[in-house]
């Protein structure tokens, strides 16, 4: 069972790629890395799911709702 919307090899792919967007950031504000999270996203999936703004909310350690705020701005 994966977590996200990801099926597992997906998954390995975005969480390396985002990991390498993240080395760009400082540590302590990982937040600041969501417009190229949720553009990586949308380059995977072809949008951005619900699910998929979850995930990205997860790993970024923000609220779903921050990352809903900034892919509806």
């Amino acid at each position: 069972m994966t977590s996200g919307p990801f099926s597992p090899d997906e998954q390995a792919k975005f969480d390396s790629q985002l990991a390498e967007i993240l080395t760009h950031f400082p540590a302590d504000h990982k937040g600041a890395a969501m417009l190229p999270a949720l553009h990586l996203l949308q380059q995977m999936q072809g949008w951005l799911s619900p699910a998929g703004l979850g995930y990205v909310a997860e790993k970024l350690e923000v609220s779903k709702a921050r990352a809903m705020e900034v892919a509806s701005f």
